[in-house]
């Protein structure tokens, strides 16, 4: 080639670089305009294969453990004389609760009085009859007639005290006292001294043991296919929003609630710190696995926007995608579907909304 030529495609070919260039550079300003702007403070999560777990909302109510609850009815009118507790205290079994002066008390205390007099009586008459038999004096007829005495005596004391026993407690210093029969808290109290109770009326204490309650749920006639014995609950009050009790439904009732044309489910439930109280309303959430396997995504993940169902498929600032899907079931914690994504592509939890507008708006 001559030296002419050469001195011609030399600029020629500066000329070209200048106005080309390198694709490199073209990919790198491509790549610039689709990135997006660091957002601190960006969280993902995988995308989960999972069991769609369905809370099923019921009302209910707190109750007595009936097992451990204690109503004590008067059996006989009396006075109240004193009263040795008050409501909410913890009572040990066998703490005395009550003293009652009663007519009817005191005359079964003069029964035992009675009868063990008769006692001593006949206690002194065998003992004589046995000395007469043993010297010839005294028949065998006249040693068993003294032993009988002896025995009918005892027959008579042992029925004085079932009958004070019957009534809920001894007989001290001519007054009946009332002992706690277990240990447990004073929940109701409906008494107070110098009230005259009647035989039969309506309880004067209410002893429990509230370190277990029962929870009773009202479960509606549709809703008998979902929930069954064993789901396991969750349990919140209102007086504590942020406390989350946990158990499972452990019984049906056998009939519907005439009233209230429900069935009750029953939950027993331990009750550390003593927050949930007999009459307390709850709300119960019945935990439901699905039957199928699904993905799923954090729910705090999820934009809803124009009647769609959005999450950001984030793996950095220069790829981050929207995937719109349908939904099979959203619960407070989970989004589950099919399709759109992959089990383990990361899903933004944080400033998803954020991260969906800038691409929705193309910056």
């Amino acid at each position: 080639m001559s030296r002419a030529m050469i001195l011609f495609l030399l600029p020629a070919l500066m000329l070209g670089g200048c106005d080309s260039p390198p694709q490199e550079q073209q990919k790198a300003a491509a790549a610039k305009d689709t990135c997006l702007t660091e957002t601190p403070g960006i969280e993902t999560a995988p995308v989960q294969v999972a069991q769609p777990i369905q809370k099923i909302s019921l009302t209910g109510k707190v109750s007595y453990n009936p097992d451990q609850v204690v109503r004590f009815v008067p059996l006989l009118a009396g006075v109240v004389s004193e009263v040795k507790f008050s409501l909410g205290d913890y009572v040990r079994k066998g703490q005395v609760l009550l003293e009652i002066r009663s007519a009817e008390l005191s005359n079964l205390s003069a029964e035992l009085r009675t009868a063990e007099a008769a006692l001593r009586l006949a206690e002194r008459n065998l003992a004589s009859a046995q000395d007469m038999h043993a010297d010839k004096l005294a028949s065998d007829r006249d040693l068993v007639q003294a032993e009988s005495e002896v025995e009918t005596a005892r027959q008579g004391i042992r029925k004085a005290k079932e009958a004070l026993d019957l009534y809920g407690g001894n007989m001290e210093r001519g007054v009946l006292l009332i002992r706690a029969s277990s240990n447990g808290y004073i929940v109701e109290k409906n008494v107070v001294p110098g009230q005259q109770v009647e035989a039969g009326a309506d309880p004067l204490y209410t002893l429990s043991d509230l370190r277990q309650v029962w929870v009773t749920a009202n479960v509606y006639a549709g809703q008998l296919d979902l929930i069954k014995e064993g789901m396991p609950v969750e349990i919140t009050t209102t007086a504590y929003p942020s406390t989350v009790f946990h158990g499972k439904i452990n019984r049906f009732s056998s009939v519907f609630d005439p009233q209230e044309r429900v069935l009750k489910a029953q939950i027993f439930l331990d009750n550390p710190g003593l927050l949930l109280k007999p009459e307390m309303f709850v709300m119960v959430r019945v935990r439901k696995p699905g039957n199928e396997t699904t993905l799923a995504v954090p729910t705090r993940a999820v934009v809803f926007d124009n009647d769609r169902y959005f999450v950001v498929r984030y793996g950095s600032a220069c790829d981050a995608r929207l995937i719109g899907f349908s939904p099979l079931f959203q619960s407070a914690d989970s989004t589950y579907f099919h399709g759109a994504l992959q089990p383990g592509e990361p899903v933004l939890t944080r400033h998803s909304l954020l991260v969906y507008n800038r691409l929705k708006g193309g910056n």
